[in-house]
């Protein structure tokens, strides 16, 4: 399936059963974050058909964006990519641009890596820029997150160029159903 256009490229290579993908996804979910989902999902059986993967990159985004969110600014040439492989019991999201802005917030060379395998998830993005307000700003900025059953450990750095120093701040998430928090 390919969609090309002045504004954007999306292909979407192999199957897809528009009906079973979100069972399928809440199954992936599921086996990370068992206490967020009925015993329905954890005991799914996920079909053979859904087997993906996607490609999009936005050569001019900003003439539609701006008609839904107009404070919303994408870089031509931003893109996301992944796979979808049911079998393997993986997921995976990729996303780059050169520039995000939201108002006043702009994220300057991003890079997002997430990827759902089994029971794990991890989650790589890195930042060159995080620039929140006229004189609040952020350099060299990396999030990794790791985890599976309930459990994410999580780390966040940053530099200060001015002073030639990093910071870092780790922490750990511990998800509850909603009978426990």
């Amino acid at each position: 399936f390919l969609v090309s256009g002045s504004a954007i490229k999306a292909e979407i290579v192999g199957k897809l059963n528009i009906s079973t993908i979100l069972d399928n996804f809440n199954y992936q979910f599921s086996k990370i974050f068992p206490a967020l989902y009925s015993e329905k999902a954890k005991t799914f059986e996920e079909p053979d058909i859904d087997n993906f993967a996607y490609d999009i990159t936005f050569h001019s985004p900003n003439h539609i964006v701006h008609l839904f969110y107009p404070a919303l600014y994408i870089a031509p040439g931003s893109n996301i990519k992944g796979k979808y492989l049911p079998k393997d019991n993986h997921i995976d999201l990729s996303v780059k641009s050169d520039s995000l802005r939201y108002k006043t917030m702009e994220f300057t060379d991003l890079e997002l890596e997430q990827i759902l395998e089994n029971d794990k998830v991890r989650a790589d993005y890195k930042i060159s820029r995080f620039q929140y307000s006229d004189s609040l700003y952020f350099d060299s900025i990396i999030f990794n997150t790791n985890g599976g059953n309930n459990q994410l450990d999580h780390i966040l750095t940053w530099k200060e160029l001015a002073h030639n120093k990093t910071s870092k701040i780790s922490w750990d998430t511990h998800v509850k159903d909603s009978d426990h928090y």
